[in-house]
C-alpha cells in the first residue's frame, strides 16, 4: 500500500467566502462609518438649525457671593433666558442683582406708598420683559386709577428661595425703602423651599447651602444656617442629580415638568384647626414647620417697622376648597397676613387659570403679571389705608 501524502487541505468551494458575506461585511463597514459621521454631522446641523430660529440656545446668567444672601446674580449683567420654545429674554439686572429696575432712592421710596414684591422665580420673572413684570404693571395702573396714593414698586426675587431665604432681602435692601406695604408671593413649592432638605434636593450640600437655609437641630429647634461662600464647590455631582437638575433646566413636557418643578408640593394635604393648622400627613410636618417659622419671622419684621404685610397666593396654589390654598390661608390669616387670592381674581374676570403660564413652562405669562397687579389693585383700593389715606 504506498504511502498518503500529507499535505495542506485544499479549499474547497463551499469553504472560500462568498461573494454575498462579503459584500455584507463591506456594507457593514460602510454603515458605521457612516453612522460615525452622519452623528456628529447631525448634532451641527441641529444646532445651527436652533440657531437659525432662535434668538439664542443657552441661557446665560452670571452669579456671585454675597455675604448673608448667598448665590446672588451678578449687579448690571447679561441675563439670557429661554425655554426654547415660547420665550427668549435678554434683561439686564439692577445695580443690587434683581432682574427688575432701579429702586427709587430712600427718599423717593418714603415719600409715596412704596410696594414691596418679595417671592422666588415668579418675582425674579426672567421669562417676561421688565416691562411685563408683575412691579411696572401695578405702578402704571395704581398711577391711572389710584393716583392719589402716589404709588411706586420694586420687586425682590431670586429664583429657587421660600420665604425663610428671602429674609435677607428685606434685611440688607427692602428695609431702607421704608415701604408701606409688602407683598409676599407665595408658590406652591415654597412649602418644600422653606425646608432645608430643598437644599439637597437641588443637588446642594446640606452643611455647605447656596443661601439661608432652615434645619431641625437636635431637640427639635429650628436654626437658620448661613450660605456658605464655596457652595458650588461642593455642589453634588453623582450621575443621578446630574440627571435630576438637567431635567429640571430643559424638561419640556408639560406633566414632567410639574413633576419635577412642584415635587411633593402635590402630595401635601391640608386641614384646617382654628388658629393651628396641621398636615394631615405627618410626613411632611417639617416642612410645615419651616413655613411657619418664615411666616412668623416675616411678620415680626414688618410689624416692628410699621410696615403693612400680605400673601399674593398665585394662580397654582387654587382659591378656597383647595387644600393647598386653604393650608396657606390658614397659617396666615392665624397671624394677621391677609392673603390675596389670585386664582379667584382671575376666575371672577371670566378667565382662564391656565392663561397666567406658558403651555410649557410654571411661570407666568404677561397675562398672568397683569392679573396678578390687578388683584393687588384691587386689595390696596379697598386698603388705601395702607398708604397713610
Amino acid at each position: 500500500m504506498g504511502k498518503l501524502k500529507m499535505g495542506k487541505p485544499s479549499m474547497s468551494a463551499r469553504d472560500s467566502p462568498r461573494p454575498s458575506s462579503r459584500r455584507r461585511a463591506a456594507l457593514r463597514v460602510v454603515c458605521w462609518n457612516a453612522l460615525f459621521l452622519a452623528v456628529p454631522g447631525g448634532v451641527v446641523g441641529y444646532e445651527v438649525w436652533l440657531r437659525a430660529v432662535s434668538p439664542f440656545v443657552s441661557r446665560s446668567w452670571p452669579v456671585e457671593f454675597v455675604p448673608g444672601v448667598g448665590r446672588h446674580p451678578v449687579p448690571n449683567a447679561e441675563v439670557r433666558w429661554t425655554n426654547l420654545r415660547e420665550f427668549w429674554t435678554v434683561s439686564r439686572t439692577n445695580s443690587l442683582g434683581f432682574l427688575d429696575r432701579e429702586p427709587p432712592s430712600p427718599e423717593r421710596a418714603a415719600a409715596s406708598c412704596h410696594v414691596a414684591f418679595v417671592g422666588d422665580s415668579f418675582v425674579e420673572a426672567a421669562e417676561v420683559g421688565i416691562a411685563d413684570k408683575l412691579q411696572v404693571r401695578l405702578e402704571e395702573s395704581a398711577t391711572e386709577r389710584l393716583p392719589q396714593l402716589d404709588v411706586t414698586v420694586s420687586a425682590w426675587g431670586r429664583r429657587q428661595t421660600g420665604q425663610i431665604a428671602q429674609l435677607p432681602f428685606y434685611d440688607k435692601w427692602v428695609r431702607r425703602l421704608r415701604p408701606k406695604l409688602v407683598v409676599l408671593v407665595f408658590v406652591p413649592n415654597d412649602f418644600r423651599d422653606n425646608s432645608g432638605s430643598a437644599v439637597e434636593g437641588w443637588g446642594w450640600d446640606f452643611d455647605r447651602p447656596p443661601r439661608p437655609t432652615a434645619v431641625k437641630e437636635d431637640g427639635g429647634r429650628i436654626a437658620v444656617r448661613l450660605p456658605h461662600p464655596n457652595a458650588a464647590a461642593f455642589r453634588a455631582g453623582t450621575s443621578l442629580q446630574w440627571l435630576k437638575r438637567h431635567l429640571r433646566a430643559a424638561c419640556r413636557v408639560r406633566p414632567l415638568c410639574t413633576d419635577v418643578f412642584l415635587g411633593p408640593v402635590d402630595h401635601f394635604r391640608f386641614r384646617r384647626r382654628g388658629v393651628s393648622d396641621r398636615l394631615i400627613s405627618q410626613q411632611w410636618q417639617e416642612p410645615e414647620d419651616f413655613t411657619l417659622l418664615g411666616l412668623d419671622q416675616w411678620k415680626q419684621r414688618t410689624s416692628s417697622d410699621g410696615v403693612a404685610l400680605v400673601v399674593l397666593a398665585i394662580h397654582s396654589m387654587g382659591t378656597r376648597g383647595n387644600p393647598r390654598f386653604d393650608g396657606l390661608a390658614g397659617f396666615a390669616e392665624a397671624r394677621n397676613i391677609p392673603v390675596i387670592d389670585q386664582a379667584d381674581w382671575i376666575l371672577r374676570q371670566g378667565g382662564a387659570l391656565e392663561d397666567a403660564e406658558y403651555e410649557y413652562d410654571l411661570h407666568w405669562t404677561p397675562q398672568g403679571h397683569q392679573w396678578a397687579a390687578e388683584a393687588v389693585l384691587e386689595w390696596l383700593k379697598r386698603n388705601q389705608s395702607v398708604c397713610g389715606e
